[in-house]
C-alpha cells in the first residue's frame, strides 16, 4: 500500500494536487482478533483525500463503546 501511495503521490494533477489527493486507498484486516465474529477493533488504514471528501491527518478511535452520542 505504501508503494502504491507513493506512486500516486508522485503524479501531479493540473490543479496543484496529486493523484493521491484525488484517490482513496483503504487497508483493513481482521488479524489478531480473539474471535473474528465479534466485529470490534478492526484496523482500517486509509491514504489519500478522495478529492477533498475527507479531512486528512486524523485518528479516530471507536473502541470505547460506552460513549453515547446525543
Amino acid at each position: 500500500m505504501v508503494g502504491l501511495a507513493a506512486k500516486l503521490d508522485a503524479i501531479p494533477m493540473g490543479d496543484g494536487c496529486t493523484l493521491l489527493d484525488n484517490s482513496l486507498l483503504m487497508l483493513t484486516n481482521e488479524h489478531g482478533q480473539i474471535t473474528h465474529h465479534a466485529g470490534v477493533q478492526y484496523p482500517v488504514v486509509t491514504a489519500g483525500g478522495a478529492g477533498g471528501y475527507f479531512n486528512t491527518g486524523k485518528f479516530v478511535d471507536f473502541s470505547d463503546q460506552n460513549i453515547q452520542l446525543v
